[in-house]
Formats: C-alpha cells, sequence, structure tokens
C-alpha cells in the first residue's frame, strides 16, 4: 500500500457507505494486508533498527543521521542523535546495537567513530576506518556486543573487523578480510566471534587462549547481510544478499539447512525469534516474509506478513520472540501481531478435529449449509476432483482451485467451477466451509482461508491468513467467524465487518479528513466519517 492511512480510512468508509461485497473485500484486504498493533510514519526515510534482548527498548536511525529511542509498545521516540543539516556525507549511521541486559547501545557509520551509550555517559572509539574527509565510503557496517556487555565487535566495509573492550577503552584488529564485512555476530559463550561479508565471506574467528571456533562450511550469493543465533545457541543463521539462508551446526560448523528465497527480490534483513521457530526476512522490494521453520528443515514454509513501499532497513523480534518490526526506507515502522496468530484468538469453545484432506481418486467432498439450502464442493489441485486446465501452448499447465454452489432443494448449481483468487502453485485443502449464518464459505488454499458470498456468488478479493500450520475446521457462530486448529490448540477469527472496520480505524489512527473526504467521495455528500 502506497498510502496504508488511506487504504485503512477509505476500506472503513466503503463500508459505512454501502456494505456490498466490494466494500468488505477492500475493509478485509486492508485489514489482513497489515497484522500489525502499531503503524508510524516518520519524516525521513529510516536506515537502521535494533530491539533491546531485554524489555522494549528500541532504537532507529534515519537517512539524516538522527537517532531516536523508543519502546515496543509506546509511539514516542527520544532524540538521542539530531538529524544534520545541510550535505552530510559523514553522518550516516548504518549500524545500531543493544547489549544483553539493555543497559548499554551503540551506534556508528561513516562518522570515523563509534559511540557507545550507558545512560548519560559515552566512550567514542575511532573506527580506524575514515581516510580523510573525501571516503565516505568507508563505513560500520555491523556492531554486536558479547554476552556480557564488555567488548564490543565491528565490522566495516574496509573489511577490517575490531573488538572494542569497553572496560579499559582499548580496541583490537582481529582480522582484515580484504573485502566488505556487513554483519558480525558473538558466539554463544562469548569466546569467538563470526563475521559475514562480501562474495560470501562467513570466517569465525577465536578471541581467547584455547578457544576454537568452527570452521562454517557456507555457500553464500553475494554479501553476507545478517548474522544470528538462536538462543540455545545451538545454530547459527546466516543470510545473504542474493536470497540464500543457510543453519549451520555451531559444534561441528556443517551447514544443516539451507534456502534460496530471491524470488522476493534482494535480502536486504534477516532476524530469527529468540527459539529458533521462526525467521524473518526483509527484502529490497519491500516485502517481509514469515518462515516456520520445521522439525527436520527440509521445508519452511512461508507467507508474506508485510509490504513496505521501499527497502526493508530494519528487522528484529521484540524481546517477547512473538512480534516482529520492521523500519523500511518508505519511513514506516511496522510492529506486528504475534506472528503465530495474527488476528486469530485462542478458543474457548470444542474445535473440530482438522478434516483429512480426500485423495484425488475419491468423489469430490460436498458440504451442506447449516440453513439446508446450499451444497458447495471444490476442485482444483489438492482437492477430489480434477482441477480446471488452462494448455498455454504446451508451454505450462495451470491448475487452479475452483468452487461449485448447489441449491439443495434441486442440485441445480447457481455457481459452477467458480474462480477464487489463487496465487500460482497454490492447492486447495480440505472441503468448503459454510459460516453460521450460510451466507458465507471458506475454502482453505495452502496458508490462506478464501471467502465467497453466496448471496452475491462472488469470492471476495481478500483472504484471511491462517496460523502458520493452521487448517480450516469449521464456523465460529459466537464470532460469526471461522475457526482454525493448530495441533491441539483451537483459533477464532472474528469475521464481523463492523469488527473489521473497528480495527482499521484504530490502526489508521483516527477518520478521514475533510479535505479527502471531498477528494475521493466528493462534496455531495456530507461528511460523515466511519472512524471517531
Amino acid at each position: 500500500m502506497r498510502d496504508p492511512v488511506l487504504a485503512l480510512q477509505l476500506a472503513a468508509q466503503s463500508h459505512a457507505v454501502a456494505p456490498t461485497v466490494d466494500g468488505r473485500s477492500a475493509l478485509l484486504g486492508a485489514v489482513t494486508a497489515l497484522p500489525i498493533s502499531r503503524l508510524q510514519q516518520h519524516e525521513a526515510a529510516w536506515w537502521s533498527l535494533a530491539v533491546a534482548p531485554r524489555g522494549d527498548a528500541l532504537l532507529l536511525a534515519d537517512s539524516r543521521g538522527a537517532v531516536y529511542r523508543g519502546r515496543v509498545d509506546d509511539a514516542s521516540l527520544q532524540t538521542m542523535t539530531a538529524p544534520a543539516t545541510g550535505l552530510a556525507l559523514f553522518r550516516a549511521v548504518d549500524a545500531l546495537a543493544f547489549s544483553a541486559d539493555g543497559t548499554r547501545w551503540a551506534e556508528a557509520g561513516s562518522s570515523g567513530e563509534i559511540a557507545v551509550h550507558a545512560g548519560s555517559e559515552i566512550k567514542r572509539f575511532a573506527s580506524g576506518d575514515k581516510v580523510g574527509e573525501m571516503d565516505p565510503s568507508l563505513r560500520v557496517l555491523a556492531l554486536a556486543f558479547d554476552p556480557a556487555g564488555r567488548r564490543l565487535a565491528s565490522a566495516s566495509s574496509s573489511g577490517r573487523l575490531v573488538v572494542h573492550d569497553l572496560v579499559d577503552g582499548t580496541s583490537c584488529v582481529i582480522a582484515f578480510a580484504g573485502l566488505d564485512l556487513s554483519s558480525v555476530a558473538f558466539g554463544p559463550d562469548g569466546r569467538w566471534l563470526v563475521a559475514g561479508g562480501d562474495q560470501g565471506f562467513l570466517k569465525a574467528f577465536a578471541l581467547e587462549p584455547g578457544a576454537t571456533p568452527p570452521r562454517f562450511a557456507g555457500a553464500g550469493r553475494s554479501a553476507v547481510q545478517s548474522l544470528a543465533f538462536d538462543a540455545a545457541g545451538q545454530r547459527l543463521f546466516a543470510a545473504s544478499r542474493a536470497g540464500r539462508i543457510e543453519v549451520f551446526d555451531n559444534a561441528s560448523g556443517q551447514r544443516t539447512a539451507a534456502l534460496d528465497v530471491l524470488q522476493h527480490g534482494a535480502l536486504e534483513r534477516m532476524a530469527v525469534s529468540p527459539d529458533g521457530r521462526f525467521l524473518a526476512t526483509g527484502h529490497a522490494t519491500g516485502e517481509v516474509v514469515l518462515w516456520l521453520r520445521t522439525a527436520d528443515d527440509a521445508d519452511w514454509p512461508s507467507r508474506t506478513l508485510l509490504r513496505h513501499a521501499a527497502a526493508v532497513r530494519g528487522l528484529a523480534f521484540a524481546a517477547d520472540g512473538r512480534r516482529l518490526l520492521s523500519a523500511a526506507a518508505d519511513g514506516r515502522l511496522f510492529v506486528s501481531l504475534p506472528v503465530d496468530v495474527g488476528r486469530w484468538t485462542m478458543s474457548a469453545a470444542p474445535v473440530p478435529v482438522a478434516p483429512t484432506s480426500p485423495s484425488l481418486s475419491a468423489p469430490a467432498a460436498t458440504t451442506t449449509s447449516p440453513d439446508g439450502r446450499w451444497k458447495a464442493k471444490a476442485s482444483g489441485p489438492g482437492s477430489a476432483e480434477d482441477a480446471f486446465r488452462i494448455d498455454l501452448g504446451g508451454l505450462s499447465l495451470t491448475r487452479a482451485a475452483r468452487l461449485t454452489v448447489l441449491r439443495a432443494s434441486d442440485g441445480v448449481p447457481v455457481a459452477e467451477n467458480a474462480e477464487l483468487p489463487v496465487e500460482p502453485g497454490e492447492r486447495s485443502v480440505g472441503a468448503p466451509v459454510f459460516s453460521a449464518d450460510s451466507r458465507a464459505i471458506a475454502l482453505q488454499v495452502e496458508g490462506r482461508a478464501l471467502l465467497w458470498d453466496v448471496a452475491g456468488r462472488r469470492a471476495l478479493d481478500a483472504a484471511i491468513p491462517l496460523p502458520p500450520g493452521g487448517t480450516l475446521v469449521g464456523a465460529d457462530a459466537a464470532r460469526s467467524g471461522w475457526l482454525a486448529r493448530v495441533g491441539s490448540a483451537g483459533y477464532a477469527f472474528d469475521a464481523k465487518p463492523d469488527a473489521w472496520r473497528d480495527i482499521a480505524c484504530r490502526l489508521a489512527g483516527g477518520p478521514i479528513t475533510v479535505d479527502r473526504w471531498t477528494r475521493y467521495l466528493g462534496d455531495s455528500r456530507p461528511y460523515a466519517p466511519a472512524c471517531r
């Protein structure tokens, strides 16, 4: 969305003016496209982001060199470094980092020095990279505190890997890689660190006598942009800009999994939840993609969680390990809902067992509406019937999920093989599910539930993302919504349009302005905003 606030306001307004299928589609689309609890617009492009491992402190730096400190659950930001004025070649802040306990934080970039803050005290270290005043390309690109908070590592575009002692104020060059270094992280015990850089560079270095760092057998593509350890310290995650994610065993250094994700665009940032279950990637296209790691790392289900309007510059999980923060060059900061449930809430009512998908050789599974008036069945990949096929000159074969709705009284179809808004390669799962009031049908396609309006005889041009690993199992009469099952747990989604409108208004932060009302709704309709 180029302007998510306007999209939310117009969606809420469209439903208030005329509650049509199109209005519900716009409203649901706006809400599900932003599974967030906070939307904040800044006056300049965000350049970097850091979140404290404990508590809810966060740091943000923008393209003007300004640094702000705030909290995950509070929209106010405190200016720590004022923005530069005029042509500021040497004020960019490319790297921010918190110590493990959150009492210290550091900033660095192209200024030639690294500033370490502890309350009101500031210690400064020379980066050793700035050569005269005519080389702004030399800059510190990554910072990392050791687990004890006594040392700070810096990696720069000069290829220098430096460790700064925060107690005695000394610095020691650990390595000179001869190429740009763009990421750094201390090992779980703090006795070694690992750095990543151009040409897939990934190497661990000992910091103490007797320390034996692992030899990581990586095959990264382009620059290794991000490094992260899981909370248990058993695995290292490395992401390279050309779209490759690698997982390594810290004991042996052997790679245990690899994933190529270049279809989403150049990979700019990566974040790993503390338990290692979820992984998020931020891309130059503005996409933020959520990946669910499986037990054997053989297959990682994914979905696009958010879309920025410009490249993602910062990505981090909050300390709770469930919410994700993303900052981008569009000046927007998003704080997501818990990535494991989104807008789904725990259901107190008994949840049906997830149905098994019928085999392709079995008869089509047919569902009857609660009021007995309608029957529905699906066809397409993963369903019981052969898919509708489109042969494009023999070059490709597309299998699309489709829906047939019949009158129960005489079997006459009111919609036959109706198209559903699926993405290429998506597979339908299970049988259609009617809402409790028989007015809507939901069909699971991969990790989403697509909705069909029975009265309007058309699909809503929006979908409900299911909880990762979830299966659509039924309708929720209490919320006029839907039920999903994840393992033995049940979750409910509120499908009332009034509830979607309330969410849209809350995220937008207020009603549509009079100027925008006139521009989009005309001046013949009295000003009556849907949002209070």
